[in-house]
């Protein structure tokens, strides 16, 4: 006869956020749809540090329904970001333009420094077109789907994060079994 197994251990901490009462977490996450940095937020002493707070939104921790949301509030979703370059060097560009009509060569020239800056940051991103600016966000959205599916079913939190662990992506499993409710970790055996 052989002894039952135990449970796995869980691995990591709860996340602070998400251990608020509905009432404080509510407000957090009105909070962080307004936009308000998390410093501010972090400031009420009812309130997590800056630090949980930015665990909580990176990790995935906030509803589906707002993570969207509160990303584009705060400018930090991937469409945001590959927007904000692709404005700077358009901009630069129609500048660039302008000092060229007006024979004002360090304009040109200042302009046409700005728009390889911004163009070198979508380079070393990857973002070599708008379309791949695109494909970054419709990954986002997948990821954020696969979330919302696994917290709605623990057994597929499970076996995403198995994978996850074979993947080397011990972070990223602990992360995901940690945004749902009553989950424990997998060992993974090589």
């Amino acid at each position: 006869m052989t002894a039952p197994a135990a449970a796995p251990a869980r691995r990591g901490r709860r996340c602070e956020a998400c251990a608020l009462d509905p009432d404080r977490r509510a407000h957090l996450e009105t909070q962080l749809l307004a936009g308000h940095s998390l410093s501010r937020i972090a400031r009420n002493p009812a309130m997590p540090s800056r630090d949980s707070i930015r665990r909580h939104v990176a990790g995935g921790h906030l509803p589906a329904a707002i993570a969207e949301e509160v990303a584009r509030a705060h400018g930090l979703d991937a469409t945001s970001i590959s927007a904000r370059i692709v404005d700077i060097a358009r901009r630069a560009r129609e500048t660039a333009l302008e000092a060229q009509e007006a024979r004002d060569r360090r304009g040109v020239l200042a302009a046409g420094d700005s728009e390889l800056r911004a163009l070198l940051a979508l380079g070393g991103a990857g973002v070599e077109t708008e379309h791949d600016a695109f494909m970054r966000d419709g990954v986002a959205v997948l990821a954020r789907s696969a979330l919302a599916v696994a917290q709605q079913h623990p057994e597929l939190a499970e076996l995403i994060a198995a994978d996850l662990q074979q993947r080397d992506r011990d972070d990223l499993a602990d992360d995901l079994l940690d945004s749902i409710p009553d989950t424990t970790t997998l060992e993974v055996s090589p």
